[in-house]
């Protein structure tokens, strides 16, 4: 193939990666689609209902696998587009889920709440399902936690009982009565304009087209190439720019052991896992690009040596991320960060069910984003989110402008999550708008708050001390898993009490003083937490400001120069005005 061929208007078919080479530089034309799909022809069925006979023309579908928290990354399903608008898979219910009523095997779990064993099933009480045919049913559920769901394949299925046995390794962790769950791919739930299903029994797919669009006329997609339209790899000097990819049930560009990559301007959507993946490279940056309707998250970048600290200088910058994780609804976000020296700056995220930025490892910048309507489906998680680990050092978070945050489900949701014991985050110059607990602290030591803006938060800053809790599960955390990281760095063989760790970061001397004092020691949050501003809402109640929580007795916190101010009083810009007028 010719690959210039590529950057010229029109519609190419990708059935095999297209993979660059050092010194090549794609800049593609207007109007320059790459598709990983095919095309398909619909006949009317009546009544609206429409449906595209694939076994008659020789497509098999790629069928549903299970999915989610836990479960290792692989190619989506074959997913329906029409006219360039991702088709709904049915469900049931329509929006909302149904509860988990009891369960079939009880059991208890490490907080000694009763829950249910993953081999004995689980009850719900709806008499719609009676109505359906026999056909293979799958169900997605936040079985235990609302921030570990998954999608499985039902074994066992007695309608009149309303009971669900899973196929092995049915769900995560176990089914707690009252958690939410819903069924899909249902035919006789094609009941909305932009729903579909797949038959796989009968090779039928159905569906009935968005409002005003025939689809004898229209342009009907379905994703089937499970590899990347581009693959760069032990490679230099290379650019991608300009393109529309879409369509593909895999990830669209994967970059790996390669140098001065970039990826600019492009469109990528319509994605059954990852817009871009980026591993093992140097200097690879995703820029001013549209990244929207992935399956599983927008840009995934590992970069960077832990062990010695040298940073890779990888980053997304200056790009626009909404509607991902379609698929895998939790810890598959717009951006995600691990490693050494990355960067998520000037990007506009929004419209997302779990977190915004996910990072995890050292000398990380989230700078000047702006973040919202994201953890709009679970509880206990964050916009910006990191966790457990007292080496995770030099990360700033500075300059970002999150509102309108959450959904008010389970534990609530919170801005940037420094989650158990995570420590020593920079967290500078941000401003936060309507936010549930806006920066928080869950144990941590060594953070800094400085210079944020809190309009409306409920509180703009909470601190916890379960780094000093007697609770079995934070002992473990803290006496080993958290101990274990610190004097083997993500399983290098690297001491954190050791160069290079305490050369770069010398606060973590006082860690390892604790580690050898004490084989149980409780370590006590500290922060610097100054020159914030406060701005007040008087329907929200007393704690908008700082809130010290449990076991947070005998902490270090140095409080300077915290005011509240009136929005008049404040240096905002005419952006973060607009949002917070409502205009």
């Amino acid at each position: 193939m010719d690959i210039n061929e590529l950057t010229r208007p029109g519609v190419h078919f990708i059935t095999e990666p297209i993979r660059l080479g050092s010194g090549t530089h794609l800049v593609a034309e207007p109007g320059s689609r790459l598709v990983g799909g095919v095309e398909l022809r619909a006949k009317a069925a009546g009544a609206g209902l429409w449906f595209c006979d694939l076994r008659a023309v020789g497509i098999e579908p790629a069928k549903f696998v299970s999915r989610g928290f836990g479960r290792k990354i692989s190619p989506s399903h074959s997913e329906l587009f029409i006219n360039g608008t991702p088709m709904r898979i049915s469900r049931y219910p329509k929006r909302d889920f149904l509860k988990i009523t009891n369960v079939g095997e009880p059991g208890s779990n490490e907080w000694s709440k009763p829950i249910g064993e993953l081999a004995g099933g689980f009850y719900y009480e709806d008499s719609r399902p009676r109505s359906w045919r026999d056909q293979e049913v799958w169900v997605f559920g936040y079985w235990a936690w609302d921030w570990a769901p998954t999608r499985e394949r039902i074994d066992e299925f007695d309608k009149e009982r309303g009971f669900i046995r899973c196929c092995p390794p049915y769900g995560q962790y176990s089914y707690t009565v009252g958690q939410r769950f819903c069924f899909f791919n249902i035919v006789e739930e094609v009941t909305e304009p932009g729903e579909y299903a797949v038959d796989f029994e009968s090779g039928r797919l159905w569906f009935i087209p968005p409002e005003g669009v025939d689809p004898a006329d229209a342009e009907i997609l379905l994703s089937m190439s499970d590899r990347p339209a581009f693959i760069v790899e032990n490679a230099e000097d290379v650019s991608i720019e300009g393109f529309r990819i879409e369509c593909f049930r895999s990830n669209s560009i994967e970059v790996r052991y390669s140098k001065d990559v970039k990826i600019s301007g492009c469109e990528l959507c319509y994605i059954g896992n990852r817009a871009v993946v980026i591993e093992a490279s140097e200097r690879a940056v995703v820029s001013d690009c549209h990244i929207h309707d992935a399956g599983d998250g927008g840009a995934a970048i590992w970069g960077g040596d832990r062990a010695t600290l040298r940073s890779c200088g990888c980053g997304v910058e200056n790009c626009h991320i909404h509607h991902v994780a379609a698929w895998d609804r939790c810890y598959e976000p717009p951006i995600k960060l691990t490693g050494v020296g990355l960067f998520a700056r000037g990007n506009r995220i929004h419209d997302c069910p779990h977190t915004a930025v996910l990072y995890g490892g050292n000398d990380i910048e989230i700078k000047d984003n702006e973040i919202w309507r994201v953890v709009l489906e679970t509880g206990d998680a964050g916009a910006i989110y990191a966790g457990r680990d007292y080496t995770m050092r030099g990360n700033v978070v500075e300059g970002n402008f999150l509102h309108h945050i959450g959904s008010g489900i389970g534990m609530g949701t919170m801005g940037v999550y420094n989650d158990d014991c995570l420590s020593g985050t920079v967290m500078r110059n941000n401003v936060f708008y309507k936010v549930q607990r806006a920066l928080f602290l869950g144990g941590g030591v060594d953070f800094v708050c400085e210079g944020n803006v809190f309009i409306g938060c409920t509180p703009g800053i909470e601190i916890d001390g379960r780094g000093q809790s007697d609770h079995a599960v934070w002992r473990n955390m803290v006496t080993r898993t958290m101990r274990d990281r610190f004097y083997n760095v993500d399983g290098l063989g690297v001491s954190a009490a050791e160069p290079p760790y305490i050369d770069r970061y010398p606060e973590l001397a006082r860690i390892d003083a604790y580690y050898r004092s004490d084989d149980a020691p409780h370590i006590p949050p500290s922060a610097r937490i100054a020159h914030n501003s406060f701005v007040l809402d008087p329907t929200l109640g007393d704690e908008q400001k700082i809130k010290l929580t449990w076991n947070t007795e005998g902490g270090q916190f140095d409080l300077e120069d915290n005011q509240e101010l009136t929005l008049e009083e404040l240096d905002l810009t005419a952006r973060q005005r607009e949002v917070i007028s409502g205009k």
